[in-house]
């Protein structure tokens, strides 16, 4: 599957949260990618320089589009919040072969994500749902806040009808009354918490800001999971 570059239009922009929006793009039929697989975006008129690289936010389940999910920072991305619906531009990809996602290795996987970091796997579990994947897969979340939280109801959604996915939102820093999910950072003994197996077991997929990614690490490396268990997505948030 090589690369491929060409001028993709934007069908629809969806708001996520205050900062955050998912682009979905009109999607050539030589255009292929895997759950977890990143694209880079450029202006067609360089009005801002260079190219950014986003991962896909959903998958091939969705045959005639792609998307990506985009955090508001910096002016590459504050310029893609200014564009409307019909702009075009300029798209290559797919790039990444280590963050993808497979489930023939291992019976569990755990995915943790900070963010927008949660954007790989939102294309992840929909790979796994429209497959009717048979591991076992658990979605770790940590936002700031609860309006913060991207995209919840199409992730709760992927925990319907019996399918063996869990969802499991953590929030940092407000504690809302009435919230059912889980208050504070994401550590080993929240993991252990909603795993079924020994944690050892498991293939461990880490996506977010960096201080979030390095805490993620001494979480794991502390349930002595093998550091080869351990897919980080590099390229930051």
């Amino acid at each position: 599957m090589g690369l491929v570059s060409f001028r993709g239009k934007i069908l629809k922009i969806i708001d996520e949260t205050p900062t955050v929006k998912t682009f979905r793009f009109e999607r050539p039929e030589d255009f292929h990618f895997k759950a977890g697989q990143s694209c880079s975006l450029a202006f067609p008129d360089r009005i801002v320089p260079g190219r950014r690289m986003y991962s896909f936010s959903n998958s091939m389940a969705d045959s005639d589009f792609f998307e990506v999910t985009i955090k508001k920072h910096g002016s590459f991305s504050s310029m893609m919040f200014s564009i409307k619906e019909g702009a075009e531009i300029d798209v290559k990809g797919p790039f990444g072969n280590t963050f993808v996602f497979d489930e023939s290795h291992h019976e569990g996987i755990v995915l943790l994500a900070g963010g927008v970091g949660v954007a790989p796997f939102m294309s992840m579990l929909q790979y796994a749902s429209s497959r009717g994947m048979k591991n076992e897969l658990v979605l770790m979340f940590s936002s700031k806040e609860e309006r913060e939280i991207i995209a919840r109801k199409r992730l709760d959604s992927y925990m319907e009808n019996g399918k063996k996915i869990s969802v499991v939102y953590a929030l940092t820093q407000e504690q809302p009354s009435g919230w059912k999910g889980e208050k504070g950072r994401i550590n080993s003994k929240m993991i252990k918490k909603y795993i079924k197996g020994m944690p050892d077991k498991y293939k461990y997929f880490i996506c977010g800001p960096d201080a979030f990614i390095s805490s993620m690490k001494i979480e794991i490396k502390g349930m002595s999971v093998d550091e080869r268990n351990i897919v980080i997505e590099e390229w930051g948030i």
